[in-house]
């Protein structure tokens, strides 16, 4: 793993983090080494690694144009100007990878919301299905059908909007909890 690929790895949020710990210490700088901490942070907050290799290279390029400057105060005010840019850059990063941040924050909560749904459906479910097969004294409910009974079941109590396309899946949802019979491949035997 090279240091792009450790950089991207962590967390945006603690990217995010980091950053703004730093920037509380970000004043107009006139020297080289303060420009380059700033471009450091805007590199923090890169979301793949063609903008990581593009900041980059701006931030070398920009590091070199400074190095050339020969007048001192020429030299000075260029890099209070470059670290004013960072700077605006920095909370720019910073506002685009909050708002990500928020983003995918409404959608995994969202997302939360519907697999709690879910889980409550798919635990009455294995309820619906024990009860059931208790009754079962001839044992002769396989897999398949109880999954059947249980899909009808939930949806008279309620649970459309939370029940799967087909039953298919209910039968998914039970069959950790079916007896050995239940699990039996083929059809079952006619009886007379």
């Amino acid at each position: 793993m090279d240091e792009i690929d450790y950089v991207l790895s962590r967390p945006l949020q603690e990217r995010l983090n980091e950053c703004r710990r730093a920037a509380n210490d970000i004043t107009p700088t006139e020297s080289i080494d303060g420009v380059l901490d700033m471009a450091s942070m805007v590199l923090l907050l890169c979301q793949d690694r063609q903008s990581y290799e593009t900041a980059a290279e701006m931030a070398g390029a920009a590091r070199i144009e400074l190095l050339s400057i020969s007048h001192s105060d020429a030299a000075s005010a260029a890099m209070r100007a470059v670290s004013f840019a960072f700077a605006a850059g920095l909370a720019a990063a910073n506002g685009v990878a909050v708002n990500k941040i928020q983003g995918d924050a409404k959608r995994l909560t969202g997302l939360a919301a519907v697999n709690k749904a879910k889980g409550t459906v798919r635990d009455r479910a294995q309820k619906i299905a024990l009860e059931h097969w208790r009754t079962d004294i001839d044992k002769t409910i396989r897999l398949g059908g109880m999954a059947d009974y249980v899909y009808r079941e939930l949806a008279k109590e309620g649970y459309v909007d939370s029940l799967p396309e087909s039953a298919d899946r209910i039968k998914e949802w039970i069959k950790d909890i079916a007896p050995d019979y239940a699990r039996k491949g083929g059809r079952p035997r006619k009886t007379l």
